[in-house]
Formats: C-alpha cells, structure tokens, sequence
C-alpha cells in the first residue's frame, strides 16, 4: 500500500522535476478524505494517503525556490 500511494508519488515527482523547473510547472498529488480520519479495517491505506498530504507539504517547501507550485487533494465520496 505505501509503495503504491506514497513511493510511486515520490518517484514521479523527481522524474518530473527537471520539466517542472524549466517551465515553473505545478505538480498536483491526489490523496484522499481518508487523510482526514482514521479508518477501521484500512490503516494502511489511511496512514499511505496522510504521508501523500505530507509529501506534498514537504516538497512544496523545498522546492518553491525552483518555480515548481505544488498543489494537493483529497477528494471523498459524494
């Protein structure tokens, strides 16, 4: 679950981060409501998608000084 939510977004954002840089580009990352509250029977996927919401905090931070906008969002079910 953390491979997949988490370390595959760190993975695209450093194959991205070169283009990003070049055309100041904004890097959007899907988490989800789930963020937000803690889930019975999905704990992994709960802490995957808050570690989402972090990653893009952090990256935002480090690399404002690059041009790259980071924006994050955690839909839920209607």
């Amino acid at each position: 679950m953390i491979s997949v939510n988490l370390d595959s977004l760190m993975h695209c954002a450093i194959g991205f981060k070169v283009a990003l840089t070049k055309n100041s580009g904004n890097l959007i990352i899907i988490s989800a409501v789930a963020r937000y509250h803690a889930q019975m029977g999905t704990p992994a996927y709960a802490a995957s998608k808050f570690a989402a919401i972090s990653l893009t905090q952090s990256l935002a931070q480090g690399w404002a000084r690059e041009g790259i906008r980071m924006n994050g969002m955690a839909p839920g079910m209607a």
